[in-house]
Formats: C-alpha cells, structure tokens, sequence
C-alpha cells in the first residue's frame, strides 16, 4: 500500500515537471520569437513589399515588439521619392500598443497611437503631375477590378497622438514652396464599434502653415446616429494673396495685400432620416486690404473689416450676421480721356481699352431663396475720390468723400421687413450731406429724409458747361 501511493507521489511530480519544463520551453520560446524572431520578419517582409506595392525605396532602420504588452514600435521610417533622391514619407518613431480583445472582439482595437516627427514632401510639376500621381492611378485600377465590398472593418483606436510633424509643398510651376511645421493632433477615440458609438472624440491640431499660426479644436461623434461635429478654428494673419496666386487671373487688377484672422465654430449635425444642420458662429477679421492694377495704381484700402456671426441653419439658405463692419474704407476711381473709368474697365479685359458697347438685354430676375438676417451693418471713416480726365477741363476735377459714416439696423431679405438707417458724408471739404431712412429688399422699398448744407457749385462747372453755356464763379447749395 505504501509503496503504490510512493509511486503515485512519483507520477504526479514527473508530470507537474513535465508541464513546468514544456511551459518553460513554450514561454522561452514566445519569448525568443516575440522579441527577436518576429520583429526581423516583419521589417523583412515591410522592407519587401513596400518598393513592390509603391514602387519606391524605403529604408526602416529597427523594428521592436513586444510579445507581452502588445507594442509594435517601428524607428527610422523613410520611403524615399520615386527617383530615389529625398524622402516622400518618414517618421521618427511609430508607436502602437494593439489590445488581445482584437481577438475575440475580431476588430482593430488599438490602446494608443503615437507618431514622432512624421514628414511628407511633395511636389508638383508641370501639367498638375504630382510627386504621388502614380499612386493614384494604381489604386484607381485596383478598385476598379474589385468585386462587391464586404463587411466594414470594425476598429478602435484610441489615444492617437502625432508630435512636431512637417508636410512640405514644393510648387514648381509657381516657385513656391509651401511649409507646415509644429504639426501637433491629438485625438483621444476614433471607433466604429457600437459600444463606442456615443464616445464623444475631442481633437485638436496646431501647426505653423506658411509662418501662420494655426489652431483647431472640438468635439466630434462620428460614427453616431447624428454624426455630430463641433470644429472649433483658430488662426491669425492668414497671407491670402499668396494663396490666389492658385486662381487664373484675367484681370488688370490684383489683390496686393490681405491678412484674415479666425475665431469660429463650426457645427455639423446630420440625423439619419431626419436632415442636417449646419452653423457657423464666431468672428472673422479681415485687414490690410489693398487692390492695385499693374501700375500700382491703387483703388481700395480697408484697413479693417469685421463680420461677426450668428447662429442659424447654413443648410436650409439662412446667414445671419450679428455685425458687419468697414473701418476707414479708402476707395479710388479714374475716368480717362476716352471715358473709360478705371478700375471697372480693368476688370474684364485685364488692361484699358476700348470695347465695342454690347446691346443692354434685361435679366431675368432669379430668385436665390437666400435669407440674410445683419443686426447691423456700418461703415465708420470711409472716403472716396474720383478723377475726372475727360470733361476738357485744363485742371480736371477732383472729387472726394470724406467722413462717410452709415448705419443700418435689422436689415433681412425677409418680406416686408423695414431695416432703419443713418449716414453722413463731407463732399469735396466744404459741405456735407447726413439722412435718415428706412430700406427694404422684398418688395423694394426706401424712405429717405435727407439735409444738404453748403455744397460747392463751382466744382461741377465742366458737367453743367456740357449742356449749359454758363460759367459760373462760385456758389453752395443748400436744403
């Protein structure tokens, strides 16, 4: 009897060593694949099929993983431009810390996503060709021999942070380079699993664009019933004549300078089955505007332009703006001697000259079905001047505005609406014309109470000699 329980004390500790020896060697085993074999295989296998599949050379200079957390880790990235000379995508580092409930999950779920100093460089060439354009057109043939997609895939990634990224834009038709550096996102979920549905994803961006500082925050639920999103934008000194350069131009006038600054939000809601929704609030602030033609000669200055937004349904044609604003408005025109005025003649041609005068033909009223809702509308300090070469005049006139000043209240393309008004202006720097009214766009509407003081005659000598074989030496009018 006691030798046969000996003999199974003996059996049970042979196999509790069998099984610790087999699981030692199996643990051993995972290990040694899991940190050396596997990560050679993988940077074998990347550093193979990339050139293939992209037809571009591409460098990784080490591979980590680690078997127990889950970490792929992927240092020194470079796929090089299609000749071979500068890099088209790099990265410093690539961290992703993949989940084991993608197993059973049989979805993507990843606990969090780094990458370090990523860079893309692209070019474009002459014709709109592209640094990438052969990828575009490999990919298109690729879909196109695709049968009938099948189920979505289900993914969660969490986490997703990119640090001091650069896209660089080398423009050669237009030798221009554009530049974005400090490139900085942070998303903390992006998932189309239905428990993650009403997680609520809260990005944010910043970067340098082209020496702007640019930043971008909000909330967003993507793969919701309602697909809500929140986008909040933030820049300031945005150079756009530098971004037209991009639009033909067949005009004889160009936009010298131009700076916009951005605070807004916007706000998409889509219901399935029941509409969208989209708002804009915030404040727009253009300065700095200049329109010159090619002599330099200028013909509008506004210093400032201030538009302030207010909440109101984009989608269904309504723009409701709580402040429009003009800040010393400048304005400028010419009539030449053939009775050409600049800058109107400029703007079809591109230079000044003479066209034949086309048969005026009446158009046909289009109704937009747009609602535009100002609370108020104002111009404070604006001026004009107008030069007269063609009356004959051995001194042409000059004439100016000065100290324009309008204030209009509530206007609304509404029907019957009544928007109240206000103005004053100084003519030529002796008299001034100020009134009070009300306006109206549907139906057209105006009432006009106005008062005229000590407007000079003298300068309109040259109109009234046109018709009238008068001089006359000197008077005001009055009312």
């Amino acid at each position: 009897m006691a030798k046969l329980q000996m003999s199974s004390l003996l059996t049970v500790r042979n196999r509790t060593r069998k099984i610790f020896f087999w699981s030692t060697i199996a643990l051993l085993a995972y290990s040694l694949c899991g940190f050396f074999v596997l990560p050679v295989l993988v940077k074998y296998a990347l550093v193979k099929k990339i050139p293939q599949a992209l037809n571009r050379p591409v460098v990784i200079d080490k591979i980590r993983i680690n078997p127990y957390t889950l970490n792929l880790r992927v240092q020194g990235f470079n796929l090089t431009q299609k000749e071979g000379k500068g890099h088209f995508v790099a990265f410093d580092e690539l961290l992703v810390n993949l989940q084991a409930a993608s197993l059973f999950k049989r979805a993507i779920i990843v606990k969090n996503l780094s990458l370090t100093h990523p860079q893309i460089h692209i070019t474009r060439h002459a014709d709109n060709i592209y640094s990438f354009s052969d990828l575009l057109s490999s990919a298109g043939e690729s879909e196109a021999g695709d049968g009938e997609p099948g189920a979505p895939l289900l993914f969660s990634i969490n986490n997703i942070e990119i640090a001091d990224g650069e896209v660089k834009v080398d423009d050669k038709p237009k030798a221009t380079v554009h530049q974005i550096d400090e490139l900085t996102v942070a998303i903390p979920a992006v998932s189309n699993l239905p428990y993650h549905i009403e997680t609520y994803v809260q990005p944010s961006f910043s970067a340098l664009i082209n020496g702007t500082q640019m930043a971008l925050g909000g909330l967003v639920k993507p793969f919701a019933d309602s697909q809500e999103t929140i986008v909040e934008l933030k820049m300031a000194g945005i150079d756009i004549p530098s971004y037209l350069a991009y639009i033909p131009n067949e005009t004889g006038i160009t936009l010298r300078s131009a700076l916009v600054d951005l605070d807004i939000k916007m706000s998409f809601v889509n219901f399935i089955n029941k509409g969208s929704r989209l708002s804009l609030t915030g404040e727009m602030i253009v300065r700095e505007v200049e329109v010159v033609d090619g002599e330099q000669r200028s013909y509008l200055r506004l210093p400032r332009l201030t538009l302030e937004f207010a909440d109101a349904n984009l989608l269904d044609k309504k723009v409701h703006l709580k402040k429009v604003a003009f800040q010393d408005l400048a304005l400028e025109a010419w009539r030449q001697d053939n009775g050409q005025i600049l800058p109107v003649a400029l703007l079809g041609t591109g230079k000044a000259e003479e066209a034949p005068q086309a048969p005026i033909k009446e158009a046909k009223e289009e109704k937009s079905g747009l609602l535009v809702d100002i609370d108020l509308f104002e111009v404070a300090g604006g001026s004009g001047r107008f030069h007269d070469a063609a009356t004959g005049a051995a001194r042409p006139p000059l004439h100016q505005v000065d100290d324009l000043n309008l204030r209009l209240t509530h206007f609304s393309t509404a029907p019957d609406n009544r928007a109240d008004f206000t103005f004053s202006l100084q003519l030529n720097e002796t008299g001034g014309i100020k009134g009070q009214g009300q306006i109206g766009v549907t139906p057209l509407f105006y009432l006009l109470d106005f008062e005229v003081a000590d407007i000079a005659i003298k300068p309109y000598q040259p109109y009234i000699q046109e018709h009238v074989n008068i001089a006359i030496a000197d008077g005001a009018l009055a009312s």
